[in-house]
């Protein structure tokens, strides 16, 4: 595809993005200030949606970006508009990433961890690491697919070594025991099994 198309496509979704964005400012925003916005009852359904809609923007968004430096007639390093583009649609991605990690965790600071929580957090996270590198991937030259795949095994090898029910349920008891956490659910100790042992001694 000739340059100017590609240019005139990325351009086109990024103001879509900033218009997107504008118009929904308080519902992006409010989680960072640790309050629902008008209209949302319910934490888990504002969380639940942040990171569904993250999902969908993140698949069409790098799909994009794939689609547009393949196809485009001038390679990237020789164009600067392009350059351009990458990195405000991967700034823009990350804003978004931002936003939806904010509701995650303001969900958590009420509810507590659980393993259905703590895996979408450790998701966004590594989108957000991914979006970060597209933008250095602009000024440096490296294989960001070799990044990606050796960022997935150690953030998944981490979370194996860790183990993620056992962590919710110290988490939990940490928080309780603190006072910041007014109820300690007891389904995330079943979960844990014996990796929760500690953690229901300590709140028992």
């Amino acid at each position: 595809l000739p340059s100017a198309s590609v240019n005139i496509l990325l351009g086109f979704l990024c103001i879509l993005y900033l218009i997107f964005i504008g118009c929904q400012i308080p519902y992006f925003f409010s989680a960072f200030s640790g309050q629902l916005p008008e209209g949302w009852q319910v934490y888990s359904e504002y969380a639940r949606r942040g990171f569904f809609e993250l999902c969908g923007i993140a698949t069409i968004n790098l799909s994009t970006l794939t689609l547009a430096n393949i196809l485009s007639r001038k390679p990237r390093w020789e164009s600067k508009m392009l350059r351009l583009f990458n990195g405000l649609m991967a700034g823009l991605t990350i804003v978004l990433i931002i936003t939806a990690l904010s509701k995650m965790l303001m969900y958590i600071d009420v509810y507590g961890m659980t393993v259905r929580r703590l895996l979408p957090s450790l998701f966004m996270l590594y989108l957000l690491l991914i979006c970060a590198a597209i933008i250095a991937l602009q000024r440096w030259q490296f294989s960001i697919m070799r990044l990606a795949a050796g960022l997935g095994i150690t953030m998944l090898c981490a979370l194996c070594l860790t183990g993620p029910a056992g962590y919710a349920a110290r988490y939990n008891a940490g928080r309780y025991l603190a006072g910041t956490l007014p109820h300690y659910d007891t389904t995330v100790l079943y979960q844990a099994g014996s990796a929760g042992v500690d953690a229901a001694l300590q709140v028992y």
